[in-house]
Formats: C-alpha cells, sequence, structure tokens
C-alpha cells in the first residue's frame, strides 16, 4: 500500500481582516511520495522503479497560499 499523493487545504473563515482586499484566502500543504507499506521496502525496493536497484524515489512537501481577488 502506497500513499503517494495527499493535499490538505484549509479556507479561511471570513470577517477576517483579508475581506478588504481579497476574496478568499486558502492554506494548503501537499505531500508527494509520503511512505509505502510493504515487504518490499526493507531494502529500499520500489516496484515503480523498474528493476528496483535505483535510488529511491524521494519524498517532497509544498506548503502555499492560494489568494482569490
Amino acid at each position: 500500500m502506497r500513499l503517494k499523493y495527499l493535499t490538505v487545504s484549509y479556507d479561511l473563515p471570513k470577517g477576517q481582516f483579508y475581506n478588504k482586499i481579497f476574496d478568499n484566502v486558502r492554506l494548503f500543504v501537499t505531500g508527494t511520495n509520503l511512505f509505502v507499506l510493504s515487504s518490499f521496502n526493507k531494502n529500499y525496493y520500489d516496484p515503480e522503479i523498474g528493476n528496483g536497484n535505483a535510488f529511491p524515489i524521494l519524498r517532497s512537501w509544498n506548503f502555499g497560499v492560494d489568494v482569490k481577488f
């Protein structure tokens, strides 16, 4: 089992200080390749790599703000 992509976001509630300037403000975090649950994972083997002897796919995190005017 693999969690390859996950995005979590939060819309700031209306009535905050930003209402006069922005229509909407959203905070988000996205993760890629977060974990793998497998017996192959003990030796860093990844079935998506091919023959399995290359470097493992790296985990990454992205944080951001989505602003609508």
